[in-house]
């Protein structure tokens, strides 16, 4: 939702998440190898994970009660789509990922 539609960073870049729950990968982990997922696995902090998972739910419901009645049926900005790749959100081997978010609506990304 951040990227998508609010055109800000991910929540990950924020509060220092990334270094809370030991996590090395800042993708959206579509397409993990099974050795990045052991290490993953064996390597994150749950309880931080955790509160950045609920920290990523009250930005979604932040910027959902900005929105009015006829944004949610816009498509997804192509801009927004690149920004994934661009910025690591998205590894260049999900592309498929930016197909399927590139033909949502913003309704569609929330459900």
């Amino acid at each position: 939702m951040n990227k998508l539609v609010a055109n800000d960073q991910q929540i990950l870049f924020t509060d220092s998440w990334q270094e809370k729950m030991n996590n090395e990968f800042s993708h959206s982990d579509n397409d993990m190898t099974f050795e990045d997922i052991a290490k993953l696995s064996a390597t994150i902090n749950f309880d931080s994970f955790l509160a950045y998972r609920e920290a990523v739910g009250r930005q979604t419901r932040n910027i959902i009660s900005k929105m009015v009645v006829g944004q949610f049926k816009m498509k997804v900005d192509h801009s927004g789509i690149k920004r994934l790749f661009d910025e690591n959100a998205v590894l260049l081997e999900s592309q498929w990922l930016a197909e399927y978010l590139s033909k949502k609506t913003i309704a569609g990304l929330i459900s």
